[in-house]
């Protein structure tokens, strides 16, 4: 039971503080509702060529990140609208690097070893460069991987939030907290990052089977 109504952005600011993960949850669930409009209309202003699905990547993104930063001691909730959209810009500029990256490396390869590099390289590359019929498939070979590959309980626990999240290619930081969310677990962020290292690697070695 939440302990104050969460009917107002004082009311978020207020219960982002909470030692109740009920009131936090209530909290960020009320900021999203309230802010996304107006965080995706920013982040199109300032990103006009991003597709629907990438502004929506950044604001889920932002809004775990600030899920993140409240948890910490010392979080000062005054001014969460602005730390809010300095998130989401942060997490924009991230987006738009990567897809940068992907631009050179379509610079570098033939037409014919686009997709096959890509696919080495990481497990799902930006939509606009494959196919809906291509991306799919990779995310069934990931998901019998995950099934078949014999992973170990921490990259088994990784692999399995990759293959919820598969668009957004979450940070270890963020694959953490979600694994520790669930009961049983206590995950360090090099533990993390270990782990999803091992997982792409044996991935990339599945794939050329």
């Amino acid at each position: 039971m939440l302990s104050i109504n969460c009917n107002s952005q004082e009311d978020a600011e207020l219960l982002l503080c909470s030692e109740s993960e009920e009131d936090r949850n209530a909290a960020l669930a009320f900021l999203y509702d309230h802010f996304k409009s107006r965080v995706a209309s920013f982040i199109r202003g300032k990103f006009p060529f991003f597709e629907y699905e990438q502004v929506h990547d950044v604001i889920t993104n932002a809004f775990l990140e600030l899920q993140k930063t409240a948890s910490k001691t010392g979080f000062d909730p005054e001014g969460v609208h602005r730390l809010i959209f300095t998130i989401a810009h942060r997490r924009a500029i991230d987006l738009k690097r990567m897809e940068f990256r992907w631009e050179r490396i379509k610079d570098k390869c033939e037409q014919e070893g686009l997709h096959q590099q890509a696919i080495q390289n990481q497990p799902l590359p930006p939509s606009r460069f494959i196919t809906a019929a291509e991306k799919n498939e990779i995310r069934a070979k990931f998901a019998t991987f995950v099934q078949d590959s014999g992973l170990k309980r921490v990259q088994l626990a990784v692999a399995r939030v990759m293959a919820e999240d598969w668009r957004s290619n979450l940070p270890p930081s963020d694959i953490r907290d979600i694994i520790n969310s669930r009961p049983g677990f206590d995950v360090t962020l090099a533990g993390a990052k270990r782990a999803k290292e091992e997982v792409l690697r044996k991935f990339k070695e599945y794939l050329k089977v």
